[in-house]
């Protein structure tokens, strides 16, 4: 590769059009540019420079290099500026949630997207491990999780807490509802479904928590707006976050069982926001973040 210094010393002197100038320009001696383009002569194999007296004019070949040196130089600079930018109004914002907090977030996002077109907004619903893990690994730059964590690589904030709610079938609001009762109707599971059952089950039936993971699973359903479909036929439970729950289509065919009697505490879980803390978040998160604070 040809030096980048010599490179420079080139461009000024045909800028410049004498080698004394040229010198006192770099802070170099009229020896050291003469030895700059002779250096880049020979690794050319070609004459840059036609000597004429004191002066000289550029040979094709030498016009070439002028030119390429120009385009390096520029190209280079152009590459520093886009390391030192850090706009706010565009790139890439890369987040994953929950399927409940997607649902809740995802249309003002889209608002702020749509007030600044350059930015693109990529949220992507995953359970609380996968998000975890795209965290860790840089392939997500924000996450929203509920679950707590301590991970030596990864930022932890704590934004709140939501309620979740154990959704039964419209026709039995009356049933005496407990851990048996619960098992003997099943679970309609989802990505999070076991997570936020194991939570229910501690925080309700403590006691009962070596037989929770023997609850029959009458299904799986991994699109949200789908989950309280089965519900609403008779085939099961679910639990979910209340937002989730009340903003189902399914929402007026189904009731939220209470279990104040076991437990006058609701049962919640903590909403959590983490990031690689290896690398900074660009300042166009700055806006994200404000948004998921004012909505969640």
């Amino acid at each position: 590769m040809l030096s980048p210094n010599c490179l420079k010393t080139f461009i000024t002197l045909v800028d410049v059009g004498h080698f004394g100038q040229t010198a006192e320009r770099l802070f170099m001696t009229q020896p050291g540019v003469t030895q700059h383009v002779k250096k880049l002569e020979q690794e050319l194999k070609r004459p840059l420079l036609n000597r004429l007296g004191k002066g000289f004019e550029v040979t094709r070949e030498g016009q070439a290099v002028y030119q390429y040196a120009k385009r390096l130089f520029a190209e280079h600079s152009e590459f520093i500026a886009t390391l030192d930018k850090d706009d706010a109004t565009q790139g890439e914002c890369r987040i994953a949630s929950s399927g409940s907090m997607a649902m809740q977030l995802y249309s003002k996002l889209i608002e702020h997207q749509t007030n600044h077109p350059n930015l693109t907004i990529m949220l992507e619903a995953a359970p609380n491990k996968s998000i975890i893990n795209h965290v860790i690994d840089g392939d997500i730059e924000l996450g929203l999780i509920t679950q707590q964590i301590s991970h030596p690589l990864l930022n932890v904030v704590q934004l709140g807490e939501q309620r979740l709610c154990v959704v039964i079938p419209k026709d039995e609001p009356h049933r005496m509802w407990d851990f048996d009762a619960l098992l003997e109707l099943g679970m309609i599971n989802h990505p999070d479904g076991q997570h936020y059952w194991l939570s229910f089950v501690r925080h309700y039936f403590a006691k009962a928590m070596p037989l929770a993971h023997e609850v029959n699973v009458r299904g799986f359903v991994n699109q949200l707006n789908q989950i309280l479909l089965p519900v609403s036929q008779g085939l099961g439970f679910a639990v979910l976050p209340e937002f989730a729950v009340k903003h189902s289509p399914y929402y007026d065919k189904v009731t939220i069982a209470d279990f104040n009697q076991f437990n006058s505490v609701n049962v919640t879980e903590p909403l959590l926001m983490i990031s690689n803390n290896q690398r900074q978040l660009p300042s166009r998160y700055k806006a994200v973040i404000d948004i998921i604070r004012a909505n969640i």
